[in-house]
């Protein structure tokens, strides 16, 4: 392991997987209400990604919103996204002050609050995800940290 991109790593690594088995899942499944979530499978995925989207924005100095986000390009947006927040990672300086307007608001912030954001706001959702894929009798993939190492160690 090698530090603070692992987070990141993990992230994308597991983007990926909760994705991926969502994909195999029906439009009534996906689509099913939730009310302990952010709302469906697909709505939390969506807002997941899009909001990923908008702190990379943010990271990035663009002011505006991300383009609207559809089911099918979900993995290939997740993952650009995902090599986007890692290209930042390590080729910037976490204190780097940030500074723009949100919702007619000015702010100021160091680089680290969005990136410790992406990483807090992905476990979140995709507890949430996996929570639901149980509900309705998928087996959710493994997605800890534990399991990352599992699969990228010698350990």
């Amino acid at each position: 392991m090698a530090g603070m991109i692992d987070f990141y790593k993990q992230h994308r690594w597991a983007n990926d997987l909760v994705i991926a088995a969502c994909e195999q899942l029906s439009d009534d499944v996906l689509d099913a209400p939730a009310t302990i979530t952010y709302g469906s499978i697909r709505d939390t995925l969506v807002h997941l990604i899009s909001t990923q989207e908008a702190f990379l924005m943010t990271m990035n100095n663009q002011p505006g919103i991300p383009d609207p986000l559809r089911f099918s390009v979900l993995r290939a947006r997740s993952r650009a996204s995902d090599e986007e927040l890692i290209r930042i990672v390590e080729s910037r300086d976490p204190n780097e002050v940030l500074r723009g307007e949100f919702g007619g608001r000015k702010y100021k912030m160091e680089l680290i609050v969005p990136l410790m954001q992406c990483i807090n706001h992905g476990t979140e959702h995709r507890a949430q995800v996996c929570s639901l894929l149980g509900a309705h009798g998928t087996t959710p993939p493994r997605i800890d940290v534990w399991g990352f190492i599992d699969v990228f160690t010698d350990a």
